[in-house]
């Protein structure tokens, strides 16, 4: 073997190496390191600040939201971008003092974050926030499938599609809210529990949802600033069954016990979303 041969053979087996270590340094270290971490976004500079606001007091569990989203996106079986969680919980009357339960159905969908952590991540920028309405999409070609998207995400969202295998999620169907309409699931809902707007028009209907009602978002302590704005939570999120006290920032677990009388108490979901399906 000539000696020219060997040089090059040696440089190949040294770039080769460098790339390894490198995709491996970045990708378990640093990339996963700041998945939580806080992170300032430039001030937006579109025209338009999307919103979703979802009230949980309206909806009534008919899943035609989860139907139409079906229908808008083609999503293959098995996999959601929206769904709706049935929440059993637990609450102390303040009257009698007694141990009650109440029913809530609550839908979820991708939370297109201010500060979305699932951004952050992407090795390759394949999910990016859009400047312009600050919409959190995937650009699909590029995606290679790694799901540190979904490990990041706290809220369960993301899950890689079974047929192109690629991440997917909701998109709050960029393509209808870009063209003057609203996302299909909010257009089939029968009592309005769905509800899209733009902050950035100070006469849009969705200002006075804001206004007139009390906001809550789902794992503030995540700093991901969602823009899912819930109603109808308030006093339920961290509520421990049989006792009124609260732990701050908290969702209800699967199973609460009460100190007091040892009962066991539990909310039950009835759509399991993507990360619970793909567990199974």
């Amino acid at each position: 073997m000539s000696q020219e041969l060997k040089e090059k053979q040696a440089s190949r087996r040294g770039f080769i190496k460098a790339l390894v270590v490198g995709a491996a340094a970045t990708c378990g270290g640093a990339v996963l390191e700041s998945a939580r971490a806080e992170r300032s976004f430039p001030e937006q500079k579109g025209k338009h600040r999307f919103v979703f606001v979802v009230d949980v007091r309206k909806c009534i569990g008919c899943d035609a939201c989860v139907a139409a989203c079906k229908a808008e996106r083609n999503t293959p079986l098995g996999v959601f971008n929206t769904w709706v969680e049935k929440w059993e919980v637990g609450y102390t009357d303040p009257n009698t003092g007694e141990t009650r339960v109440k029913v809530l159905n609550v839908p979820k969908l991708c939370n297109h974050c201010e500060n979305p952590p699932c951004v952050k991540v992407c090795p390759v920028h394949a999910t990016y926030r859009d400047e312009g309405d600050g919409l959190v999409l995937q650009r699909y070609e590029r995606c290679i499938g790694c799901r540190l998207c979904e490990q990041a995400c706290p809220y369960g969202v993301r899950y890689i599609d079974p047929i192109m295998m690629v991440m997917n999620k909701c998109t709050w169907c960029d393509h209808r809210t870009r063209n003057g309409l609203k996302p299909a699931c909010v257009d089939v809902c029968p009592t309005k529990a769905r509800e899209f707007g733009d902050l950035s028009n100070p006469n849009d209907p969705i200002w006075e949802l804001i206004k007139k009602n009390s906001i809550q978002v789902l794992k503030p302590e995540e700093g991901t600033k969602p823009r899912v704005f819930y109603i109808g939570l308030e006093g339920i999120e961290g509520i421990y069954v049989g006792t009124g006290s609260s732990t701050e920032n908290q969702h209800p677990p699967a199973v609460w016990t009460d100190p007091a009388s040892g009962k066991v108490y539990t909310f039950n979901v009835r759509m399991q979303h993507n990360m619970f399906r793909e567990s199974r």
